[in-house]
């Protein structure tokens, strides 16, 4: 048997950073040791009488084990799996994950997004453990995209949902810079080895009484406050419980009150139901849909659409 090297080596991410001490650690596996106190009482004993011998004994499940001065030797190679494609020195995934750094991920996938941005690898390990490839993976909080990035990369169906402006200017772009083979995060992963392809579609809910939410928002003086509302007598759809006529008449206290009071009280008048149009609407000729816009919803909510 070779010499074993008799010291306990507190190996970390910084120092395997070390191309020549992390080949030295990985070539020398079988003889890098931490000693435990997990051992059978007799072969303790044994070991303990035997001082700085090396004793071999088999455990209950018949692997080969070595003990030193009463204490088992725990070598270095059993904590070196494959992981993401390649050997790391690595312990068992528990229910609290330490072992992925989230430093400099705000600039992952091409976009910046500094608050609340995840690592493609912690991404990669939680769809990895509960998927497949061709499963479809939902995010209501779709963000930076790091969910629909890591999926597509990963060979899976997906389907975000975000209601911020930055789904246009983060998570869109992100997504064409997968597709042209964007190689941060995970792309370079042995399991992985992203070379682009593949495509998504982008597609925004059609607004109703959103659009006056968006109009009132915008308001900026009385004017324009009184042509919103006769817009919003003809064409918006108002809350039942409001009597729009008789809130907006001039002997009302409505028009005492600030612009913002105002504006409050109009977003308050419309039926939250109607922001966006219902599918089950969709041929209401009011709305004169093309028929594009209608074959891709039927295809969407009942076809089955591959995204």
């Amino acid at each position: 048997m070779n010499n074993i090297i008799e010291k306990d080596f507190i190996i970390n991410e910084g120092a395997l950073n070390n191309k020549s001490f992390a080949e030295f650690v990985f070539k020398n596996r079988n003889y890098i040791f931490t000693t435990k106190s997990s051992i059978p009482e007799d072969i303790k004993k044994e070991s303990l009488e035997k001082r700085d011998t090396i004793i071999k004994y088999t455990s209950s499940d018949g692997a080969p084990q070595f003990a030193l001065n009463g204490r088992r030797l725990g070598f270095l190679k059993n904590n070196i799996k494959i992981v993401d494609g390649s050997e790391q020195i690595a312990k068992l995934v528990t229910d609290i994950w330490t072992d992925i750094n989230f430093n400099n991920t705000q600039n992952e996938g091409g976009v910046s997004f500094p608050a609340g941005k995840k690592p493609e690898r912690l991404l990669k390990r939680i769809i990895s453990l509960v998927t497949k490839p061709g499963d479809i993976v939902l995010d209501f909080f779709l963000g930076s995209a790091t969910t629909a990035a890591v999926a597509h990369k990963m060979k899976r169906r997906y389907i975000g949902i975000e209601q911020m402006d930055y789904v246009k200017t983060i998570s869109v772009p992100r997504l064409k810079n997968v597709v042209r083979k964007e190689q941060g995060g995970i792309s370079r992963l042995n399991d992985v080895n992203w070379q682009g392809g593949g495509s998504f579609i982008y597609v925004e809910l059609l607004e109703l009484n959103q659009i006056y939410i968006n109009k009132i928002q915008q308001i900026s003086t009385k004017e324009e406050l009184f042509s919103l509302l006769a817009e919003m007598k003809e064409k918006a759809m108002l809350d039942f419980k409001v009597d729009f006529d008789k809130l907006t008449t001039e002997n009302s206290n409505f028009f005492s009150l600030s612009l913002n009071e105002k504006k409050g009280i109009l977003i308050k008048s419309l039926d939250e139901n109607q922001l966006y149009l219902s599918y089950s609407e969709m041929e209401d000729e009011q709305y004169a849909l093309p028929e594009s816009v209608k074959q891709f919803n039927y295809s969407f909510y009942e076809g089955g659409i591959q995204v």
